[in-house]
């Protein structure tokens, strides 16, 4: 509890929440004359949200609030308004994150009661659908097929232990548990194949360590661990992953939280690295990372306190160096997610505010409507 305390209270005692009920339309609301079009959702302490496209061509959001205790459903419409679908208050004491499955699953981590949840979605009905116990408070949900057998698979990082735990998804329904090894605090797994044997690795980052874990996937369900970056200063928080210089390998992004800089790790093709480069952080550090492509290269969203920093490669070379702009935000966005939100074809994103009220639509094109940082 010490540690959790020193962590996030200080963070969330920033800015007062406001108070506010929400609504079950929101109108449109526009940022700066010059600034992206935006919509808000008004949610206490969203420390996650996740979006996601069903066949029909609808765009659901799923929302949690941290301090407050349920999950909401909202939909946008084709003409950009939000229409609060469901709110259900069974996630208990301080859901961490939400991800959708498909457009009638979602996972829930249920970080005050050490619980993973799976809901229903149907019909416009939220319903607690599963239970799946934890060994330790669960946060930063990853969900995906790692051991290739047709089942979903969870994986969860805890707030404080040394082990990452995954829960294999089983043809009955049920889940079976594993856990990995690695350093303090190991969070925001990522599913990539990240040595190129066709198999989906485990990559991690382990944030009191300030070190980066690599687990290549043998098969049967066995992995053999190694460090892609060692531990060292700059709390490594968030990381993701895309090609970032169009050599057909999954590289790397790491928000360095105290590092002052975000750390792009390049593939090499062989499950190393070929080498690194930090973009700067204007003020802070970096907590939440994204990676997007649009016009034929990498975008990155990287959050600081009150604003997310966009960068793509200057000059078209990545290895070399990369170029800013900023878009303002509201207070520590942690949870932030690439994509085509209304359906027109440019890139939008989907910010959780983690120590305000609101998660935010910012609508594309994104890199033209953004400021310039010098």
């Amino acid at each position: 509890m010490t540690t959790r305390l020193t962590r996030y209270s200080a963070l969330l005692a920033l800015l007062p929440l406001l108070a506010g009920c929400l609504q079950a339309t929101v109108p449109a609301k526009l940022a700066e004359p010059e600034g992206p079009a935006t919509r808000e959702i008004q949610i206490d302490a969203p420390w996650s949200a996740s979006a996601i496209v069903t066949p029909a061509g609808e765009t659901l959001i799923a929302a949690i609030s941290h301090r407050d205790n349920y999950l909401e459903i909202w939909q946008l419409t084709p003409d950009r308004k939000l229409v609060r679908l469901a709110q259900n208050e069974a996630t208990n004491y301080h859901p961490d994150s939400v991800r959708w499955a498909s457009p009638t699953e979602l996972y829930v981590a249920a970080e005050g009661t050490s619980k993973v949840q799976r809901w229903s979605f149907n019909d416009k009905k939220l319903g607690l659908a599963q239970i799946i116990s934890a060994d330790h408070p669960p946060i930063a949900l990853t969900l995906g097929d790692l051991d290739q057998d047709g089942q979903l698979d969870v994986i969860s990082g805890p707030y404080i232990g040394d082990t990452l735990t995954i829960f294999w998804g089983q043809a009955d329904g049920q889940f079976k548990t594993q856990y990995l090894a690695g350093d303090k605090v190991p969070q925001y797994a990522r599913i990539v194949d990240w040595d190129g044997d066709g198999k989906p690795d485990l990559i991690w980052s382990e944030y009191d360590a300030g070190s980066i874990r690599f687990a290549r996937n043998l098969g049967q369900r066995k992995f053999e661990l190694s460090l892609l970056q060692k531990a060292g200063p700059g709390k490594t928080r968030q990381l993701a992953a895309g090609d970032l210089d169009n050599d057909g390998h999954p590289d790397l992004v790491v928000a360095l939280e105290t590092g002052k800089a975000a750390r792009i790790l390049f593939n090499d093709g062989k499950g190393g690295v070929r080498d690194t480069l930090e973009i700067p952080a204007p003020l802070y550090g970096y907590s939440a990372v994204a990676i997007g492509h649009e016009h034929g290269q990498p975008l990155l969203a990287l959050s600081e306190n009150g604003r997310v920093v966009l960068a793509r490669p200057k000059d078209g070379k990545p290895h070399e160096a990369w170029e800013r702009r900023g878009l303002s935000t509201g207070a520590l966005p942690l949870d932030m997610q690439f994509i085509d939100l209304d359906r027109d074809g440019h890139l939008d994103l989907l910010v959780a505010n983690s120590a305000d009220t609101t998660v935010q639509l910012i609508f594309g094109p994104l890199w033209e409507n953004a400021k310039p940082i010098p």
